[in-house]
């Protein structure tokens, strides 16, 4: 063991997948550092911007390493779910510590894709302006020619809601360079039925004795935007002065300010459905990387998550309009 920071546990992702719940149960553990801020996005330079440093300010691996506390510990914990998606996160992070610990958390396409658009609408300055899903997934070719773009995004490319379903493509990238023993991939579904044997794996899995007890607060509840006008109007005018704020203010009144403003602008926790139309179209269109995926893994989530009825004619017609689900 050693006081000098050390990275050598990343959770990469896919958001919306539980990760931010197993960041939450690892860093209970006494022998595990947790980063101070969950998602400092230092290990993908192809798609960091501004926008993941105007409170981390982790620009340099001098700044980095300062997010974790000092002290001996067996593990040094950080999450950034761009690293999933990014063409450079595994190499970065292999080259930083080849011996790191990667943690992969999937989750149903269909599923993710609703809950993934949802986080992008509500997002302090929102990378998604389109409230329909299906519009917003109509919009891709588009958008991958630099058109309809919101105001606010710093990387078009969260915006190519298609990428994100490339699960094999996104973990041969760290299987391609890290042993298979040093990659944990989590589904979703198994998590969110019985997170104690999910984490007691991962425990196994790290070497470690299970903390006496844990505690679970709820994180990243889905909540739903009460007046997206007032909200637009806000966030253009506090986006990139809030840090300068907490320091003038002090961080307990700038909580309590927080506070007001979510409050104000989200109505709370809501049970919202994915329109079964729509994630049936989705799930044709993307039955192939399903397909790939089991087999890769060597588990049936064709059947696990209901893709086993789409036939060959409807994964054809689906594929012949591969970015648009409007139809």
């Amino acid at each position: 063991m050693t006081a000098q920071p050390q990275p050598n546990l990343f959770i990469v992702g896919q958001p919306k997948s539980g990760t931010s719940a197993v960041f939450s149960f690892l860093r209970q553990h006494p022998e595990i550092n947790a980063c101070s801020a969950k998602e400092p996005s230092f290990f993908c330079s192809d798609i960091r911007s501004q926008y993941f440093h105007l409170s981390k300010q982790a620009r340099t691996l001098k700044n980095y390493l300062a997010l974790y506390r000092s002290g001996d510990y067996r593990y040094w914990l950080e999450g950034s779910t761009a690293y999933l998606y990014s063409a450079k996160a595994a190499e970065e992070i292999h080259q930083f510590n080849p011996d790191a610990r990667i943690i992969i958390l999937l989750r149903e396409p269909a599923e993710f894709l609703f809950t993934y658009h949802k986080q992008l609408l509500r997002n302090s300055c929102p990378f998604e302006e389109v409230t329909s899903l299906e519009d917003a997934l109509a919009l891709e070719p588009q958008r991958r020619r630099g058109e309809k773009l919101p105001r606010h995004v710093f990387d078009a490319s969260f915006l190519y809601y298609s990428e994100r379903l490339r699960y094999v493509e996104h973990i041969k990238r760290f299987t391609a360079l890290f042993p298979v023993s040093q990659i944990k991939i989590v589904i979703y579904d198994d998590f969110k039925v019985d997170n104690a044997q999910v984490m007691g794996g991962l425990w196994d899995w790290l070497g470690l004795t299970p903390p006496a007890a844990m505690e679970l607060q709820q994180v990243n509840a889905q909540v739903e935007v009460r007046n997206r006008r007032l909200k637009q109007f806000l966030d253009k005018r506090l986006f990139g002065v809030k840090q300068i704020l907490r320091k003038r203010i002090g961080k307990r009144i700038f909580k309590v300010l927080r506070a007001g403003y979510r409050k104000i602008i989200f109505a709370g926790a809501v049970k919202e459905k994915l329109d079964p139309a729509l994630a049936q179209k989705i799930r044709a269109r993307y039955v192939n990387e399903v397909e790939a995926l089991s087999d890769y893994l060597g588990r049936d989530l064709v059947s696990e998550w209901g893709y086993a009825n789409f036939s060959a004619s409807a994964k054809s017609a689906a594929k012949a309009e591969p970015m648009s689900l409007s139809n």
